[in-house]
């Protein structure tokens, strides 16, 4: 009863693990090289995690839609290349 409140807060932050799977190092790497403070300090710490925070939230629908359209290109794919295996 107390996390149905926060159901749909939480299906959407469940929405975004693919994508935060997907860039979280490139993103990184990127906001650690553009630093706002010396490195290690607090603020070098939230610029780094908030902006891999708002590329992936906004990443992130982009890939829950297209994650489909590309499991049925590797499926035809894989289904292609085993139908040619079989016919040599």
């Amino acid at each position: 009863p107390l996390l149905t409140r926060f159901e749909g807060s939480i299906r959407w932050l469940g929405s975004l693990t693919f994508a935060l799977y997907l860039f979280h190092l490139p993103l990184l790497a990127f906001f650690s090289t553009y630093r706002v403070a010396p490195a290690g300090s607090i603020s070098q710490a939230l610029w780094a995690i908030s902006g891999v925070f708002f590329v992936v939230a906004t990443l992130g629908r982009l890939c829950e839609r297209s994650k489909s359209f590309y499991r049925k290109v590797f499926l035809w794919t894989l289904a292609s290349v085993i139908e040619a295996d079989a016919g040599t």
